[in-house]
């Protein structure tokens, strides 16, 4: 059975005579399955490039990745060589480096919330338990290399780069820590640094400093 059903709309001072034909057919609509909608899972890219992706722990049980679209640390568990998540904890904003102090704390550097979070990744559930203020866009992690009692962080602004240094026994009280110092470099951009018997050593926009 087919109705016909006229009316007339007004589209910016238009006549339109629509006409609708609604088809009314009880066995055949129910013998017609609803149309499913396929389940889009939304995926933000972003334009910070990652210094740092991964690290792990030092016992190897633990490995450590940073989610940058996502703001997150990710945490797997390492078992026979499988990788299971357990965790993925919000830190920062554009999370782009990921160093590990020891079993029990990891520092991720947040590039566009000029912050270093501290995870405390040995509760249940893993915690920032501090947040660090440094400078315009934190790059890069590293921990001196014979105990790993201070922390260098490197960041990157347009006039400038500066290595902020932190005691990781005392990171200060104050809201935001108390870097031990910062060091201004004579460059743009400094990218990474790495720490091999004693010295240190940086990249700064291809240049080499130590």
């Amino acid at each position: 059975m087919i109705s016909k059903a006229i009316s007339t709309i007004f589209v910016f001072g238009t006549i339109i005579t629509a006409l609708e034909l609604n088809v009314a057919h009880a066995a055949e609509r129910a013998s017609i399955p609803p149309l499913k909608k396929n389940k889009v899972t939304r995926f933000d890219t972003f334009e910070t490039t990652q210094s740092k992706q991964l690290a792990m722990a030092p016992d190897g049980s633990k490995l450590f990745a940073i989610n940058t679209p996502n703001g997150t640390l990710d945490i797997y568990s390492i078992n026979a060589a499988i990788l299971t998540l357990t965790a993925s904890l919000p830190v920062g904003i554009e999370p782009i480096a990921v160093a590990t102090l020891n079993n029990k704390e990891v520092w991720v550097a947040n590039h566009q919330s000029d912050s270093v979070s501290i995870v405390d990744v040995s509760e249940n559930p893993p915690r920032v338990i501090r947040t660090l203020s440094v400078g315009d866009a934190p790059v890069d992690i590293v921990f001196s290399s014979s105990n790993n009692k201070l922390a260098f962080i490197t960041t990157a602004s347009s006039t400038r780069g500066n290595v902020w240094v932190f005691d990781t026994e005392a990171v200060g009280s104050a809201t935001g820590g108390n870097p031990i110092s910062v060091l201004t470099i004579r460059g743009d951009t400094p990218q990474a640094r790495i720490f091999n018997s004693g010295w240190k050593y940086g990249a700064l926009n291809g240049a080499f400093y130590w």
